[in-house]
């Protein structure tokens, strides 16, 4: 696991006690909330025809064992910092999905945006059939793409109508037509939720005791 841990980056855990109602729920405090530095989300792979499949709770690493999914940081790809979404290929194909449980504020207008894009050494003759990237809010798709090169697209989305509200955003990989997983090295980059008009609440953290002598 390489980014098992919470990243507490601009981000509050919302709920009291040990075991909050929602264990994932976050509370933006920046007008620009990006997702890909949150370490708090849902993950798991959903196989042909079964039930979805939950990992630990902020689970990252590359190529699972048993499933041979990956979530994981993948460095620099046509000069955006990637976050690489490969589907399950072991015992079968599906889809993985990463799950982020948002609590949006009240502002002017809120915007998804981000980028997709398969790795340079997944296209090609042979290799990768295409990636199918998808995004969900709230069960609805906003984003249901097919994808078999290695060129950034970007894609933005209005959640405004969403606004002070809990939103379950959902992206998703999957294989191409033929459900054939080989190859399928699914870039995400850039994913932020961007809220006009938003002013974060200060955090004001009481003074240090006085030193005694």
């Amino acid at each position: 696991m390489m980014r098992g841990l919470v990243l507490m980056i601009g981000m509050a855990v919302v709920g009291a006690g040990p075991e909050p109602a929602d264990p994932v729920r976050v509370d933006p405090d920046q007008a620009v909330f990006k997702l890909d530095e949150v370490g708090l989300y849902r993950v798991g792979v959903i196989y042909r025809g079964k039930p979805e499949e939950d990992f630990p709770i902020g689970w990252s690493g590359p190529f699972e064992d048993r499933t041979g999914m990956a979530l994981v940081p993948d460095g620099l790809r046509g000069g955006r910092a990637a976050v690489l979404q490969h589907c399950p290929w072991r015992g079968g194909t599906g889809t993985a999905f990463q799950e982020f449980h948002v609590q949006l504020p009240t502002c002017r207008r809120i915007l998804l945006r981000g980028a997709t894009a398969l790795r340079d050494d997944a296209t090609g003759a042979g290799k990768s059939d295409g990636v199918a990237f998808r995004i969900k809010a709230d069960g609805e798709v906003l984003l249901d793409a097919l994808r078999a090169d290695s060129a950034w697209k970007p894609f933005e989305f209005d959640l405004t109508a969403r606004a002070g509200r809990l939103l379950v955003l959902r992206f998703e990989t999957g294989p191409g037509p033929r459900g054939d997983a080989g190859f399928d090295f699914g870039l995400w980059a850039d994913r932020a939720l961007v809220f006009e008009g938003f002013r974060p609440r200060a955090v004001v953290h009481p003074a240090p005791p006085a030193p005694s002598f």
